[in-house]
């Protein structure tokens, strides 16, 4: 699962902050933090892909009232190279030999 966090600044004027604020709430797979001062607005997002995920980062990029979107961290960890899920099939390889240590090698 796609896991990114970002800090989103939001506009000062209070009617545009709302309309950003509810675009973002409208959003599945965007989680809200706690503003900070300067309109300094972390969020969390999860998909089920990659393809999700930047469809995701596009739409909260797109909210027109958005001063800033900073990305702050990106974890893709449990998906294998096409984007899916790794596979659940245990591997054949064997572990290679360990090599002898420094320490084994000297008098």
């Amino acid at each position: 699962m796609p896991v990114l966090s970002a800090v989103l600044t939001l506009p000062d004027e209070p009617a545009a902050r709302d309309r950003a604020l509810d675009r973002l709430r409208a959003l599945s797979g965007v989680s809200l933090g706690v503003e900070h001062a300067g309109g300094r607005l972390p969020v969390v997002l999860e998909s089920a892909t990659r393809a999700e995920d930047k469809a995701l980062w596009e739409a909260v990029s797109a909210v027109p009232e958005l001063l800033h979107v900073e990305l702050v961290f990106a974890d893709f960890s449990d998906l294998d190279d096409t984007g899916g899920p790794p596979s659940r099939r245990r591997s054949s390889a064997r572990p290679s030999p360990a090599l002898p240590s420094p320490a084994m090698d000297q008098p």
